[in-house]
């Protein structure tokens, strides 16, 4: 799954209640963490 997608699917899972903010803002860190050159719109996430 492309980065994009998981995004939308995690801001699917938000509005319905199988995830919490704070667990997108904590994938998105580990996102930035994980790559040498990260999405810029992990960054709006985080």
């Amino acid at each position: 799954m492309n980065i994009e997608t998981e995004a939308r699917a995690r801001e699917y899972a938000i509005k319905h209640g199988a995830i919490n903010l704070q667990q997108m803002i904590e994938w998105a860190d580990s996102m930035i963490k994980s790559s040498d050159d990260p999405a810029v719109e992990l960054f709006d996430i985080s």
